[in-house]
């Protein structure tokens, strides 16, 4: 099977296998679960000696050493001067004399003695498939996502391209425009324009800008002549089809000027050239142009109309902040929330979250956009909180959060049937925006929690190939968002029982790795004033993480000194970070709740050193499932709710078995969960 798809079905616990002896499936078996705790729960005829080769290779039993190998009893008895001493070592050979070819490990670490490896673990649930049974779930998962109005993720977008490619599979349907786009570039198959009007064409410049010329902004981007084709070509499409739509195209005039004369660009038709004539003339018709002259002359309602005959029920919703922050009394409010409407489930649970976070407080915010499959902030200076005139009262935030939430029950009601929930699903977030995210094994959505088991600690790790510099970091934060390094930086003076960092690995063309160990309870007594722990990488070296090949998880383990550092048996969960940029954060700890909490988000940006920026805006990710999560929203779904999982048409449950007649939802079938946001 292709290896796009293995990777995959191995995010949502299948592996692929073949018929084999009896003794082959169960010597398989017992390896898997020796070695990795893979239980096999169905397949297990198919359970081929190649089922625990990809097993191998998934977990990766071959991470390269970190910098203290006796680690963490080594580093803990060495004096912050001792750990100082070893890293300038380091520095000076590597940086300092551009030697990278052999790592380079303490000089002053005592040799420590671990002893086997015998800790009891949980197992983690997988089934076999046939490889004709896997390809029908690669397609279902294919069609699920083309129904996705959010952008994929790479992994989701490398399924779903490879599907078209290598099984010939015909896109009949596309919800999301940032999908077309994305196919249509890599496919080059204008008949996708079907799934776009002219004012799109913006958006696959933007996506040619940043694919193909490395920048964000469509102004700088100068087409060579295979894209000028392409463009001309879909623009010709588009007309063709009756898509032209002037007044949308205004938005954005002097970016179309720019192109049209870029291309030189001849109309094919007397539309074309009406079309053209707008976007030269230099004259705004666009809606939003209309909707400002409005809300400038104080005319809310007015507005409001404008953009909903214009632009849509959607668009009204993403402007309800600047509308409602203009209305002249509660009246005016309420007028507003009443002609609010929209089929767009996505945008009102994105609604519902954001006004559920509202902070009324004059305090500078933090905005966050995903472009591009990264994320991007901007946090307030002072003068622009000052300024601000957007602010919301507690009383009209708390009427926008009624509405929306009214209009989100009346929506989802019934949609599912007959539910049974299992109750574990509060603790585990929507996808509602995934594109920034990596797939791997044991990844949720942002946002989710998962609890840790009680006399534990965590051991979050990340090894690396291709590079000679990855930097793991954790951040300590309070409940105001003011924030404490740990990395290599600070950890010299910092090394405790309550966090202990295996030294900044610097060297060693073939990679590296770096751990950090967290004990929960010790790091609330030192440190009482920190509520959450942020972890993230960097590529200090420049590289983005898409030209190497980083991983990174956690494991969670009881006995520092047993066994190896990486222990594949006690791993929870790891991904590949392959976003192009040098920055993701992790995920993260509740000390108060001692959960894991999701984060899985690849930054916009070149910064390469960790502490650089203020992680605050995260505070809000800490709360999503107070928010919206699998439990309640299934329940809102829900005709009936089941106690029973054998009454029930759709099972929402990590741990029930697939029951022939009811769609089983695990937290990690994003493709699935997405069906259900998006119907």
């Amino acid at each position: 099977m292709n290896e796009v798809f293995s990777r995959y079905l191995f995010t949502q616990h299948i592996l692929t296998g073949r018929p084999c002896a009896p003794e082959e499936a169960f010597q398989t078996c017992i390896s898997l679960a020796q070695l990795f705790a893979v239980q096999i729960t169905e397949g297990q005829a198919y359970a081929c000696a190649d089922v625990l080769k990809q097993v191998s290779e998934e977990f990766n039993e071959e991470v390269p050493e970190p910098f203290y190998r006796g680690f963490p009893q080594s580093v803990r008895e060495l004096s912050p001067d001792q750990l100082l001493f070893d890293q300038v070592l380091s520095y000076l050979r590597t940086y300092g004399f551009n030697e990278f070819s052999q790592p380079v490990h303490s000089l002053l670490e005592k040799t420590a003695e671990r002893s086997p490896y015998s800790e009891k673990h949980g197992v983690h649930a997988f089934v076999i498939m046939t490889e004709e049974k896997a390809r029908e779930k690669v397609l279902e998962t294919a069609d699920n996502l083309l129904s996705s109005t959010r952008p994929l993720n790479a992994q989701q977008y490398e399924v779903l391209l490879t599907c078209v490619r290598e099984y010939g599979m015909a896109v009949t349907h596309c919800a999301a425009k940032h999908t077309a786009v994305k196919l249509l570039l890599d496919t080059g198959d204008l008949s996708l324009s079907r799934f776009l009007k002219l004012p799109d064409v913006m958006k696959v410049m933007e996506q040619i800008g940043a694919d193909r010329y490395g920048t964000d902004e469509i102004k700088k981007v100068k087409l060579r002549n295979k894209d000028r084709k392409l463009i001309t070509g879909l623009i010709n499409e588009l007309i063709l089809a009756g898509k032209t739509d002037i007044k949308a195209c205004c938005e954005k005039q002097a970016l179309w000027a720019g192109l049209l004369h870029q291309i030189h660009y001849k109309p094919v038709n007397d539309d074309a050239k009406d079309f053209a004539d707008a976007m030269r003339s230099g004259i705004n018709h666009s809606v939003y142009s209309d909707f400002e002259k409005e809300m400038s002359a104080g005319n809310v309602l007015q507005a409001q109309q404008i953009l909903q005959e214009g632009k849509g029920s959607g668009e009204v919703l993403r402007k309800l902040n600047y509308l409602l922050s203009r209305c002249r009394n509660a009246g005016e409010v309420q007028e507003v929330l009443n002609r609010t409407e929209t089929d767009n489930t996505i945008i009102l649970l994105q609604m519902q979250r954001m006004y559920a976070l509202y902070r009324t407080e004059r305090i500078p915010r933090t905005f966050v956009f995903t472009k591009n499959g990264m994320i991007k902030t901007h946090t307030e200076a002072d003068t622009e909180t000052a300024g601000r005139r957007s602010l919301l009262s507690a009383d009209v935030r708390d009427a926008a959060y009624t509405c929306i939430e009214n209009r989100l029950q009346a929506k989802l009601k019934g949609k599912a049937g007959r539910v049974y929930i299992n109750p574990a699903m509060k603790s585990c977030a929507l996808p509602l925006a995934e594109s920034a995210s990596q797939g791997g094994f044991g990844v949720l959505a942002c946002g989710s929690r998962k609890a840790l088991p009680e006399g534990n600690f965590l051991r979050v790790f990340t090894y690396w190939e291709k590079v000679n510099d990855i930097d793991l970091a954790a951040f300590g934060l309070d409940e105001q968002g003011n924030q404490l390094e740990f990395s290599w930086r600070t950890m010299a003076s910092n090394q405790s029982m309550a966090v202990t960092y295996s030294g900044d690995e610097t060297s060693g063309y073939k990679g590296g790795s770096e751990y950090f160990d967290i004990d929960t309870e010790e790091f609330r007594r030192k440190y009482p004033g920190i509520r959450y722990v942020v972890f993230t990488d960097n590529v200090y070296s420049m590289i983005p993480f898409s030209d190497v090949t980083c991983t990174a998880g956690y494991m969670v383990r009881n006995e520092e000194e047993s066994g190896r550092i990486f222990e594949a048996r006690s791993v929870q969960t790891q991904f590949k970070i392959t976003c192009a940029s040098t920055f993701a954060y992790l995920f993260g700890i509740d000390l108060s709740t001692r959960e894991m909490v999701w984060m899985n988000m690849a930054v916009n940006g070149s910064q390469n050193v960790a502490g650089e920026s203020s992680h605050a805006f995260l505070l809000d990710v800490f709360r999503y499932t107070e928010v919206m999560s699998m439990h309640r929203f299934f329940s809102l779904c829900a005709d009936t709710l089941c106690s029973d999982p054998a009454e029930a048409d759709v099972i929402v449950s990590d741990t029930e078995s697939e029951r022939e007649g009811a769609e089983v939802i695990r937290s990690w079938d994003f493709a699935k969960i997405m069906k259900y946001m998006n119907n």
